[in-house]
């Protein structure tokens, strides 16, 4: 009988996209547009501010607004490349492991050619 030995998986995967836990990614993005706003800062603004008049507050809420609103178009951007990211890694494994369905097929034909050869 012809021997029968399993290949082991040979597929070389593409690397996954990091997905960032908890507030992670609202700090990475936010950090870079007003650090006022990231999740270790916002607890301490009410002392920090406690003394401003309402025009400084209207002022400062409208750079919040504006900031929020900024994060919003770079999380939408961030959101499209790490699907992005994604797809290519998912079409990577479907493609390492075809190339190892196909190894394994030829590695089996050619021990039923040997096989056959020596019937």
């Amino acid at each position: 009988m012809a021997d029968q030995t399993q290949t082991s998986t040979t597929a070389s995967f593409p690397p996954l996209p990091p997905v960032f836990q908890g507030d992670d990614l609202y700090d990475q993005i936010m950090s870079e547009i007003e650090p006022e706003l990231v999740s270790t800062v916002y607890d301490t603004l009410e002392e920090k501010y406690k003394n401003e008049t309402p025009d400084e507050k209207a002022v400062r809420q409208v750079r919040y607004d504006k900031a929020f609103a900024e994060y919003e178009r770079r999380f939408a951007l961030y959101t499209n490349e790490w699907n992005n990211k994604l797809r290519m890694f998912q079409t990577g494994v479907s493609r390492a492991l075809e190339a190892d369905d196909r190894d394994e097929e030829i590695v089996l034909m050619s021990q039923m050619e040997t096989a056959f050869a020596t019937i």
